[in-house]
């Protein structure tokens, strides 16, 4: 099933496909289904981006090509993306004694260790976990979760390199490729990976944002890939406050019609209004959030 993007980003934003993958978390496993999102004007851009070959993955996608790519355009993961993740888990972490408030802090550490071996399976180097620090947040209506920033970085192709592999493929040592990985252009970038409790369980949304491109990337890299990182922050933020209140305000509508005294809660004085959200502040630098 793919997650429903908010209105305010949904006619810029555009789904790729779908991914599975599960969790153990005590006695439940958890199921963490991922929908990843590319902004329309990066389809385009990666027609030109040679990114580091992705793996051999069963992804989902949206466009009928069970998620396969050709080599010369990465991994799956755009390098300007959004992503939800609905987690699920089974047995419901209420029947097992758990309150999803009260093992946020357990649930958010393994939750984002699946996410980067996610990301480092598709190419993507991740800076060292140790370095890995999360901030708490407010959603806005009240719900506090745990906000992640990482140093990412994506290998690219260049034509030079992608004949060097294709030459030795099956010739190289692991570290020699590694060495001659360390020296490959790059695009530097920063995930941001937010998740808070709902009902019965998580969600994570969140997104990457490219930052500056090394100089030694061929021109056509350069010329290709438009950094915005101000304005790709701010597309994660609108994500993370408003992904499923759409959703949840139909439920609660439905309820309401279905409910024979005919009475709605109304908004109090304490309510969160937009001015009043709490969320990790933006910044127009390439600094992190």
């Amino acid at each position: 099933m793919v997650s429903e993007l908010p209105q305010s980003l949904a006619e810029e934003w555009h789904a790729v496909g779908t991914d599975t993958d599960e969790m153990e978390f005590g006695v439940a496993t958890v199921t963490a289904e991922t929908t990843l999102y590319e902004r329309e004007s990066t389809r385009v851009e990666r027609a030109d981006l040679r990114l580091g070959p992705g793996p051999d993955r069963d992804f989902e996608a949206d466009d009928g090509t069970d998620g396969e790519r050709d080599d010369s355009g990465g991994g799956d993961i755009p390098i300007r993306s959004l992503f939800v993740i609905d987690l699920t888990s089974s047995p419901s972490l209420s029947s097992v004694g758990l309150a999803p408030e009260a093992v946020l802090g357990t649930a958010a550490e393994k939750a984002t260790d699946l996410f980067v071996g996610r990301l480092e399976d598709d190419g993507i180097v991740v800076a060292d976990g140790n370095d890995r620090a999360a901030s708490e947040f407010d959603r806005g209506d009240g719900t506090v979760g745990r906000w992640y920033t990482l140093s990412v970085s994506y290998p690219v192709l260049t034509a030079e390199r992608k004949r060097e592999l294709e030459d030795s493929a099956g010739t190289e040592t692991d570290s020699e490729t590694d060495e001659l990985d360390d020296h490959n252009p790059r695009i530097d970038a920063e995930t941001h990976l937010a998740i808070w409790p709902t009902d019965d369980a998580y969600r994570m949304a969140g997104g990457t944002v490219p930052l500056r491109i090394s100089d030694d990337a061929p021109a056509e890299i350069v010329d290709a890939l438009e950094i915005d990182a101000g304005r790709d922050r701010e597309a994660i933020l609108e994500l993370v406050r408003t992904v499923g209140l759409e959703s949840a305000a139909e439920r609660d509508g439905g309820r309401a019609e279905s409910d024979p005294s005919g009475e709605t809660e109304t908004e109090t004085e304490d309510s969160p209004d937009e001015d009043t959200r709490s969320t990790p502040a933006t910044d127009e630098s390439d600094g992190d959030v």
